[in-house]
């Protein structure tokens, strides 16, 4: 293969890198805000339960731990694959 025929595929290469790089990047951000936004929700609904005067966890506050605990899963995976 002529020199230009592989320099031309190692920048197609590189292009390629650089964009799913970019996409792997907006994913994460996009799973960051979503982390964020089940953080408040929890917190939402903890402060509604003790304002309605309840002495235990509500429901629904698991579920959404476990999800945010979910998210921050991917996010360090998506991080770790970005390096």
């Amino acid at each position: 293969m002529p020199a230009d025929e592989q320099t031309g595929l190692a920048r197609d290469h590189v292009d390629r890198d650089h964009a799913n790089s970019d996409r792997l990047n907006d994913i994460t951000e996009r799973l960051r805000s979503i982390s964020e936004d089940l953080t408040e929700f929890g917190i939402d609904v903890l402060r509604e339960a003790v304002d309605n005067g309840a002495t235990s966890r509500p429901p629904i506050e698991k579920p959404l731990a476990a999800a945010r605990r979910s998210v921050e899963k991917a996010i360090n995976l998506l991080d770790r694959a970005t390096r």
